[in-house]
């Protein structure tokens, strides 16, 4: 018999430096220790509508700088390919990511790129990034999906039909950048989505057989965090304390993923994105009911710390009761809402890679296809 790994006996990495607070996007050059020439990698619009670019360019000045602003919601190979090749050009000395996760996985991606990694043959492998992979600064304009402190990096390989993350700490950022006053002109929607991003991590780094005494303690303080501030951001933007509360909630569960890891819903959402291109947070929102109702009986602790937060019994209530919260910030989903149905179950189940170890859940193919169709 497998003896369960003791919480209270782990070894835990933290390396990023962390700039946090309210202008800090304003002091970016000083907090950025590299003489060279930067690549800024971000998306397609959203940085230079916000002004948040044009912001990061000032504070820069007169720094050389070159920046690739073609990165997709799911970001492609291809994109990153073509940002490292920017980076060639100006013989970057490190890669600054600007925007959401998936701006900031694609930065770090890019990194692993110019350090001459084969980034189709690494997600297919799971091999981690070269340890020559250039610094990596992350400057989230989200609250939510942690990628600013973890060490890992989602893209689609449209090559291979494959979404998988990119991993190694290699890639865990060199700082972080994180300015909360960056998040009042994100739209409701994508406030909500990155804020239950924040809640699905600290569930899943809590109940994954990874966890520790550490990692249980910043998972509680999210979630804590989440499902008192989230509705309070949501109500008012412009309130600064749930902003700097769900930003420092956010950067905390990146150390998290790093340490801890995800459980079933995140290996089952990727297929779903590389599918349908739907949102990360969207298809975890359809997945949580199904997959918190298995694992409810098998974590007690941190269900029983939600129902009591949220005002259930005991801790078998709290996924109706986490279904209800889900519902009351905008985030109730199902998978058909992405034009998927039954037929698809079997690719999509196929389609599942990862570690599925980490969860207490079966995760037979009988069991995957199950939550899918729960879920449809």
């Amino acid at each position: 018999m497998n003896q369960l790994p003791d919480p209270w006996s782990f070894a835990f990495s933290s390396p990023t430096r962390i700039v946090f607070g309210d202008g800090t996007l304003s002091r970016a050059s000083a907090a950025i220790p590299f003489d060279g020439p930067l690549l800024i990698v971000t998306g397609k619009s959203s940085a230079l509508r916000s002004g948040h670019l044009d912001r990061l360019l000032a504070a820069l000045h007169p720094r050389k700088t070159a920046v690739f602003s073609g990165i997709s919601p799911n970001p492609r190979v291809h994109e990153v390919l073509l940002a490292a090749e920017i980076g060639r050009q100006i013989n970057a000395s490190a890669v600054i990511g600007l925007g959401g996760g998936s701006a900031l996985d694609a930065a770090k991606a890019t990194a692993a790129a110019l350090a001459g990694a084969n980034l189709s043959q690494l997600l297919l492998t799971d091999s981690p990034a070269p340890a020559t992979t250039l610094p990596i600064i992350a400057i989230p304009t989200t609250a939510g999906t942690g990628s600013e402190t973890s060490q890992a990096a989602i893209l689609t390989d449209e090559s291979s039909a494959l979404k998988q993350g990119l991993r190694g700490p290699a890639l865990t950022p060199h700082t972080a950048i994180v300015d909360p006053e960056l998040t009042i002109s994100l739209p409701d929607n994508i406030a909500a989505e990155t804020g239950f991003d924040v809640f699905t991590h600290a569930l899943e780094s809590w109940v994954s057989s990874r966890a520790s005494a550490l990692t249980a303690f910043y998972s509680e303080f999210a979630i804590r965090t989440v499902l008192s501030q989230l509705p309070l951001l949501l109500n008012d933007r412009a309130n600064p304390a749930p902003r700097r509360a769900m930003s420092l909630a956010s950067l905390l569960m990146g150390w998290n993923l790093a340490n801890a890891s995800t459980c079933l819903p995140h290996r089952l959402q990727y297929p779903v994105g590389q599918r349908t291109d739907s949102s990360h947070p969207g298809g975890l929102a359809a997945l949580y009911p199904a997959w918190m109702r298995r694992a409810a009986p098998l974590a007690p602790t941190p269900f029983s710390c939600i129902a009591s937060l949220l005002g259930a019994s005991s801790h078998l209530d709290a996924p109706d009761a986490v279904a209800s919260w889900m519902h009351s910030i905008g985030m109730a989903r199902h998978l058909h809402q992405f034009g998927l149905s039954s037929t698809d179950i079997p690719a999509l189940t196929a389609a599942v890679r990862g570690n599925l170890a980490t969860d207490p859940c079966d995760h037979s193919p009988d069991a995957l296809a199950a939550i899918y169709s729960e879920s449809l």
